[in-house]
């Protein structure tokens, strides 16, 4: 994907936007504990995406006034937005590697973190879902906190497969900080799925989830990619978390993900 870097426009050298929120009518994670709503944060009075020393800033904040989001004949009160960005809006991708390269500035619990890829429509899950990284930080003790890398396939509504890990960072990758920028990859080809962090390969299994055909820019298994900070969910107790009020600038000391890029480097067919 060429030029798909952060820039100050937010919009690659063919006028598409690099980073776009996907959902501007809002959607809720209906399934857990998640308390944001991921939505185009102009709708609801939050933050704009924001830039960071010249790099995008994602910032989950609580929302002015809470959201009652009713969806597949679910409600959930939503108190926080969520921050996600995509390229679902850009062309779908196959084989190759992707990468997500960030750094994680003040966690707290509550945060989940994550830089994955998922086909469309969402109701196809778990067919596919490649977790290239997620981060749970449900512990008080941030350092005690490990990624997983996550491999799910399967038929809707069976609950899926899956195979992954949580990464030994304290073996792996001694000195390991989560404010330090890292680049956390995945390798989808037709034999594997590798994953890795830097220079280092994590684990590998072997690929469940195929294109039809690899050459077809329109194949219906291919996926797009997602960077967010969910709130709550498996990332523990939200109400432990200490999230900025302000609707409109980063404040010193609260959370956020900032992204140096995401992309994804195509296999040759």
């Amino acid at each position: 994907m060429t030029d798909f870097i952060c820039t100050a426009t937010g919009f690659d050298r063919d006028g598409r936007p690099c980073f776009t929120n996907s959902l501007p009518s809002g959607r809720a994670q209906m399934t857990n504990l998640e308390v944001g709503l991921y939505s185009d944060p102009g709708l609801h009075g939050t933050a704009p995406l924001q830039m960071l020393d010249g790099r995008r800033l994602l910032v989950p904040e609580r929302l002015p006034r809470s959201i009652l989001v009713t969806q597949g004949g679910h409600t959930k009160r939503c108190t926080h937005s969520t921050p996600l960005v995509s390229t679902e809006h850009n062309g779908r991708l196959g084989y190759g590697r992707f990468a997500y390269r960030f750094a994680l500035l003040n966690m707290q619990q509550g945060c989940w973190p994550a830089g994955w890829q998922l086909c469309l429509p969402h109701y196809r899950w778990p067919n596919c879902e490649q977790d290239t990284v997620e981060i749970s930080f449900n512990r008080s003790d941030s350092e005690s906190v490990r990624p997983y890398q996550t491999n799910w396939w399967g038929a809707a509504g069976t609950g899926g497969s899956k195979e992954g890990q949580f990464v030994d960072t304290e073996r792996l990758l001694p000195n390991f900080r989560y404010d330090e920028f890292h680049t956390y990859w995945s390798e989808w080809t037709p034999e594997f799925m590798a994953f890795g962090i830097d220079e280092t390969l994590t684990f590998s299994v072997p690929n469940r989830f195929f294109l039809a055909n690899p050459a077809d820019p329109a194949d219906p298994n291919r996926v797009f990619m997602m960077l967010q900070i969910a709130l709550g969910g498996a990332g523990g107790d939200i109400e432990k978390g200490l999230y900025p009020m302000a609707p409109s600038k980063w404040t010193l000391g609260a959370p956020a993900m900032l992204v140096e890029h995401m992309t994804h480097y195509a296999m040759p067919v």
